[in-house]
């Protein structure tokens, strides 16, 4: 029986703006039709229904009770989005019937949502269960039904079998196998090894491999073995096997077998403790449990409030939306941690202040907190500044109205009295519905300071504390810059404070009632006041993603300027002159996309002699590159530096040969971050053959671990919190794709060829670059396909294991604690996962 599923086509013009007129909930911009012309069109839904634009605006908006989704001058044409999902997509026959009668946009998306052809092929089930959560708020039922398995047995013996097998309704479910034995129970097992050819095909996290140990005793003849996956019952294969009886073993083959068995069982136990740990951990998808099993304690009672001096104490400015229910929770939720070194001013439009007045007043008596209500004009920015002139204290907090934790006021406390301190903000999450239904959603662990993550949005959050001289001296908030006047003094704020002047509280302090919503054209003239200010050429513009649906209220930057700079692209290569030609190809048609200018120098690893004879006469046809030679072991370090060293170009771009360019201003987007005196390295995109994300930076995870963010996702996959798809600070990025001004690369003495042959020079190199004070950010708009490996094999594999293991072991050696954290890493996050899926017990503060 063949698959359900979307209908395999080309997309076509219409398609794809019909798609994202049904699934967004807007027009497609003519750049994205041009893109996506001809894509399948079933990897056109997963991607737009796998976005976060529709998470966010469409989803959780929908499942809020929100309405307002649609972007300005749009109104869906429902019977037209009817009649295309009718046609185009493959439906069953309820779900065409109700798209007959559906009268409007929400109608038509509710049922192609709940339809079950549509959820058995849908691949990337990450969002699954959110998609039929807003089914079913869209008065549409249905499940997923049976879970989606497939696998294999690839080998089976009298002593085990193995395999691999995956839930496709959810890759990441760690799957129970069972052996049976002439139709009885045997063993079982379960899945976690990792698999990178299966993960490369279905994406996912990969751990779908198992091996089960069998034991047939003292049976003679053949034996029919089963293997199924527990649940669903789905059969992996079946084989009968002949068992010979067992050959008695003298004493010494007893105790030798024995210690074998201890030290293999000492094995397993060491390999499953980051298995126990990561099972036992949260899923992100999860929070709402996992904020319930962690929630802080109740603030403790207090006495009279001891009097502080004012530079100890904060005063709260909190904004009114003139509801006066969320006013009063938001209230009893800060008065409860009342003490001498806080005062409340609450902030609210003049047509509102009658609402508000009878809550602020009847929770202020009943207080030694200082309360006032401060009603003021239609503009927010103006109201602010008043409750900051009134203020005595030396903090001001300005937040939004929601609930803070027990704990905030003294978190925030401890973290403004530290030594230096100018700024700062915590986590947060949501609040969704009402009580006693009300359920934490959408959590914002933010990293620590990133200026430019925070150039591209405000990612500070709802919960902000600035020193007072400071907001005075930069003159607090401009009304000019409204509704993105927070933003814009936060950049501000930023230009005139060192990085480790900013303090980011790893902790969930405040929960919001509304989504944090921003307008992404008054984002994007806030990042161009920044540009301006900073003296760094650009512009800035609503965000726009290469590969995908954008990143909801940001900005993006388009560097300008960088006619003068010149780079060297470096490409190592032996043999394997068609993956070679390959990438010279991508590079050359985007030579006049780039202001920059870029030379080609091919560095040749001991290639066959006859074949680089015949190969690169007939590549200098079409394309202008150098050959140099570098004989010997591969050692990639090694040959990355005897081709960097002579010459006197501004940037040198390290790029494997197993790499196409697919975003076209890729060497300008590398060259304007590598250019800047405060960076070291910068990283690129990097997809593997099917579209999924191989690479978007690195972060510090298992046992001071690199690895890769954002493997085997989709490519239009946004990442937590938009990570994917914005310019920001990570510990380390990959060689594949590594660039550096030439001047950085002969102050760290280039790669370290000595320790690092095959692996982690890369990383050495970045980590190196940050201990010098350097940053190293990822920049989306260098996008490449990577064929990661094709060229000279992975790195975990032999013969290149033992020396694989020798370089991580000196790794680690090298750099120790440093490996302990990753400050761009948020540590409610569970390290032995992959990145940003899971989380750990909130950090002790």
């Amino acid at each position: 029986m063949s698959e359900p599923s979307i209908l395999s086509r080309a997309a076509e013009p219409a398609d794809i703006d019909a798609a994202y007129r049904l699934f967004l909930g807007r027009p497609a911009e003519p750049q994205a039709i041009d893109i996506r012309a001809g894509d399948d069109l079933e990897a056109l839904v997963r991607d737009l229904l796998g976005s976060e634009e529709f998470a966010v605006r469409i989803r959780d908006s929908l499942i809020a009770g929100r309405k307002d989704v649609f972007v300005a001058d749009f109104t869906p044409d429902a019977a037209a989005l009817a009649v295309w999902a009718a046609g185009r997509l493959r439906l069953t026959g309820a779900t065409r019937a109700a798209l007959t009668a559906a009268r409007d946009w929400s109608s038509v998306l509710g049922a192609v949502l709940a339809d079950p052809n549509l959820r058995a092929g849908y691949r990337w089930a990450k969002w699954a269960p959110g998609v039929e959560g807003l089914a079913a708020a869209l008065g549409f039922g249905g499940s997923p039904g049976r879970s989606e398995v497939i696998g294999v047995v690839e080998h089976m013996d009298p002593d085990g079998v193995s395999g691999w097998v995956l839930n496709r309704v959810d890759p990441a479910e760690l799957l129970r196998v069972e052996v049976l034995a002439d139709g009885r129970f045997l063993a079982a097992g379960r899945t976690g090894a990792f698999r990178r050819d299966i993960q490369e095909a279905h994406g996912g996290p990969g751990r779908y491999g198992f091996h089960i140990q069998i034991a047939l005793g003292d049976r003679a003849g053949p034996v029919r073995l089963e293997v199924r996956e527990s649940r669903s019952g789905a059969a992996l294969g079946a084989a009968e096997v002949s068992v010979d009886p067992a050959a008695r073993l003298d004493l010494l083959d007893d105790i030798g077998a024995e210690l074998a068995a201890v030290k293999r069982a000492l094995a397993r136990v060491e390999a499953l403790l980051p298995k126990a740990r990561r099972l036992a951990s949260f899923s992100l998808r999860n929070w709402d449990a996992y904020w319930r099993a962690f929630r802080p304690a109740a603030a403790p009672s207090r006495g009279a409030p001891p009097e502080k001096p004012a530079e100890l104490r904060g005063s709260l400015v909190l904004a009114a939306s003139g509801d006066p229910g969320r006013l009063d929770r938001a209230l009893a939720s800060i008065l409860s941690q009342a003490d001498g070194a806080w005062d409340l001013a609450v902030v609210a439009p003049s047509a509102a202040a009658d609402a508000v007045r009878a809550v602020v007043e009847r929770r202020a008596k009943a207080s030694d907190m200082p309360v006032r209500l401060l009603p003021g004009p239609a503009s927010e920015a103006e109201r602010l500044n008043r409750a900051a002139r009134l203020a005595s204290a030396g903090w001001l907090v300005f937040l939004d109205e929601g609930l803070l934790a027990p704990d905030a006021l003294d978190r925030l406390a401890k973290a403004m009295r530290r030594p230096g301190a100018g700024l700062g903000y915590a986590d947060g999450d949501r609040l969704i519905g009402s009580p006693p239904e009300e359920f934490h959603a959408d959590p914002q662990l933010r990293p620590d300071f990133d200026p430019d993550l925070l150039a591209q949005e405000d990612y500070l959050g709802a919960l902000v504390a600035v020193r007072r001289d400071l907001f005075e001296a930069v003159g607090g908030f401009d009304q000019a810059r409204a509704p993105a006047h927070r933003h814009d003094l936060w950049l501000r704020l930023s230009e005139a404070l060192p990085a480790n002047a900013v303090t980011h509280i790893g902790a969930v302090l405040h929960h919001g009632f509304e989504p944090p919503w921003a307008d992404a054209v008054a984002t994007a003239a806030c990042a161009q006041a920044h540009l301006d200010r900073t003296g760094r050429p650009g512009t800035a513009e609503p965000h726009r993603d290469l590969l995908g649906p954008s990143r909801p209220g940001a900005a993006r930057v388009r560097p300008s300027g960088l006619q003068a700079v010149r780079a060297r692209v470096l490409i190592p290569t032996r043999d394997h002159f068609d993956l070679l030609e390959a990438c010279l190809d991508g590079l050359e048609k985007t030579r006049a996309s780039n202001a920059a200018q870029f030379d080609i120098v091919v560095v040749d690893n001991d290639s066959d002699p006859a074949v680089a004879a015949a190969a690169f006469p007939g590549l200098a046809e079409n394309h202008t590159f150098t050959v140099v030679t570098s004989p010997g072991a591969f050692n990639w370090a090694a040959i990355c530096n005897a081709a960097a060293a002579p010459g006197d170009e501004d940037v040198l771009i390290f790029l494997n040969n197993d790499t196409v360019a697919l975003g076209p201003a890729w060497c300008d987007a590398l060259c304007a971050l590598a250019m800047r005196e405060d960076v070291g390295a910068v990283g690129a995109r990097l997809l593997y053959p099917d579209g999924s994300l191989q690479h978007a930076g690195m972060v510090i995870a298992r046992d001071g671990w690199p690895l890769h963010e954002g493997v085997g996702l989709p490519a239009s996959d946004g990442g937590y919190l938009g990570r994917h798809t914005l310019t920001h600070a990570c510990v380390a990025v990959t060689g594949a794709c590594l660039a550096t001004r030439r001047a950085v690369f002969t102050e760290l003495d280039g790669f370290d060829e000595a320790a690092f042959a095959i692996a982690f020079a890369d990383v050495d190199y970045c980590m190196r670059a940050r201990a010098r004070g350097l940053k190293v950010l990822y920049a989306p708009d260098a996008a490449f396909h990577h064929l990661e490996g094709a060229s000279r094999g992975l790195d975990d594999t032999a013969p290149k294991a033992a020396l694989f293991s020798v370089e991580a072991a000196a790794f680690r050696a090298r750099w120790g604690t440093a490996l302990d954290l990753d400050p761009f890493y948020n540590p409610h996050f569970e390290r032995f996962a992959p990145p940003f899926t899971r989380l750990a017990p909130p950090p002790a503060l």
